[in-house]
């Protein structure tokens, strides 16, 4: 498949009420796509993805988008979201503790 193709099949599996801290929607995702701004379409499909646990189809579509673009950084990324989402992650918020 293409990379547009994976994106928009990517952008399918988003909520569209679903919005970052800066209301990025996936309605924004669709804007960038129409104008052929795939790597920034990408970007915006992982932040959204920071709001709520999607699923592993976004993850493999988008791994596989950013290895035909060749983004070497964002296809790790991918494909460790991908991992976590398959097999479960533990997520710690570490804080300095009082002296």
């Amino acid at each position: 498949m293409d990379v547009p193709g994976l994106l928009e099949a990517a952008s399918l599996l988003v909520p569209e009420k679903i919005a970052t801290e800066n209301d990025t929607t996936v309605n924004d995702v669709w804007e960038y796509l129409a104008h052929d701004e795939w790597e920034v379409a990408l970007g915006l499909l992982e932040e959204l993805s920071d709001v709520q646990r999607l699923p592993l189809g976004l993850w493999e579509a988008l791994a596989t988008a950013a290895e035909q673009m060749r983004l070497e950084k964002s296809a790790a990324r991918c494909h460790w979201r991908s991992y976590g989402t398959r097999h479960g992650i533990i997520r710690a918020d570490l804080r300095r503790g009082r002296p």
